[in-house]
């Protein structure tokens, strides 16, 4: 009794602890959607679609993104070759602009305007003479400008050369040997005309 009247005790003392539910819906229990009495049927297993079928979707999508980028690639290398051409074109009108700069400039040089104004029969003046707007006078004295002599251009006499025939040269050459005597014989050579 005595181990029945310690247990009692020992819980009359302390307060007895119950399991706190977690959560309301951990607890509850899903209701079931079929009643008890039927019969529960074979279930036929969700319809997967092949492997096939994945793969060939996979190469479609491949197939078309390698078929993009040929497009985009061919697409730049025309542009490339536009630009390239572009480019040509600006250097060729460029260089074409620097010769007419220069043939204006040459145009403009005070030794083409002489020649020009020559070609034209002007002369240049002696003295510069001014009118002055305000008052209409004169400044200095006017002299009526002189045509140089013209002069015949140069005559360009061509001398005449007459040909002339190969005059012969005698000559004498020597042979020696170590233990032939010496050997003198005389010939003739043609010499170039001289011009």
């Amino acid at each position: 009794m005595s181990a029945l009247g310690s247990a009692a005790r020992v819980s009359q003392s302390e307060p007895i602890s119950r399991p706190k539910p977690q959560r309301e819906a951990e607890i509850r229990l899903l209701p079931s959607r079929t009643p008890r009495s039927a019969v529960a049927a074979p279930v036929a297993a969700p319809h997967r679609a092949g492997l096939g079928a994945f793969m060939g979707l996979l190469v479609g999508v491949l197939a078309s993104g390698l078929f993009g980028l040929l497009l985009l690639n061919t697409t730049l290398g025309e542009g490339s070759f536009r630009i390239k051409a572009m480019q040509n074109a600006v250097s060729q009108l460029s260089d074409q602009s620097q010769q007419l700069q220069q043939q204006v400039a040459l145009a403009e040089s005070p030794i083409a305007l002489q020649q020009r104004a020559s070609a034209l029969g002007m002369v240049p003046s002696g003295s510069p003479v001014f009118l002055r707007l305000t008052d209409g006078r004169v400044l200095g004295v006017p002299v009526p400008a002189v045509a140089p002599p013209k002069l015949l251009p140069p005559v360009v006499v061509k001398p005449t050369v007459a040909p002339t025939k190969p005059t012969v040269v005698p000559t004498k050459t020597t042979t020696t040997t170590a233990n032939a005597p010496t050997k003198t014989t005389t010939g003739t050579t043609k010499a170039k005309p001289k011009h």
